[in-house]
């Protein structure tokens, strides 16, 4: 009688959590679909602010300056934009210098409130370069533009926050940043 009794009472759990699997799953489809509507249309903005970009290489010891703007769509998971970049020996003289055209989406995170300029953000792209002289970078490479104005999620908004900074290619130590994001909608 025990057992019984307790093979219903198992087939009755089994049964219950079935129905609470399914009806779950169910709720989870509107989710995921309104959670990809959402991003339809959404574009960010991105702007290394006039000369205040530059990023060193710790191998030759040269510097890149970098300058441009562009948007990201992130329905189309796409980026666009470009500019251009000096390089500087360790004295500050100009050796080389060039464009860029941002072609691939790697990444972006977005680190701010959200609809109002001058957020922060973490972006991935490869952009194709052209140029000449010593240091000069040519073809695909790979970008890094961050900006911290808002802090992230794990630190307040507000200033003091740590400064901005780029990296490109072999350019990874960072010296300076300026660098805005903004949404759009």
């Amino acid at each position: 009688m025990r057992t019984i009794g307790h093979l219903r009472q198992h087939t009755a759990w089994v049964l219950v959590m079935g129905a609470l699997l399914i009806f779950t799953s169910m709720l989870l489809v509107p989710i995921r679909v309104a959670a990809t509507q959402s991003q339809a249309g959404v574009s960010w903005d991105y702007k290394l602010l006039g000369k205040l970009n530059s990023a060193q290489d710790p191998d030759t010891s040269l510097t890149i300056v970098i300058t441009g703007s562009g948007s990201i769509y992130l329905d189309q998971n796409r980026v666009s934009g470009g500019g251009s970049y000096t390089i500087l020996d360790a004295g500050g003289n100009v050796v080389g210098s060039g464009t860029w055209e941002a072609k691939d989406l790697d990444d972006f995170t977005a680190m701010g409130p959200g609809s109002s300029p001058g957020e922060g953000g973490h972006l991935e792209l490869m952009a194709l370069f052209d140029g000449s002289g010593k240091g000069a970078l040519n073809g695909p490479v790979h970008v890094v533009i961050q900006c911290y104005m808002w802090g992230s999620e794990m630190e307040t908004p507000g200033y003091p926050w740590p400064a901005d900074f780029v990296e490109v290619g072999p350019y990874t130590v960072h010296k300076t940043g300026g660098v805005m994001f903004n949404l759009n909608q």
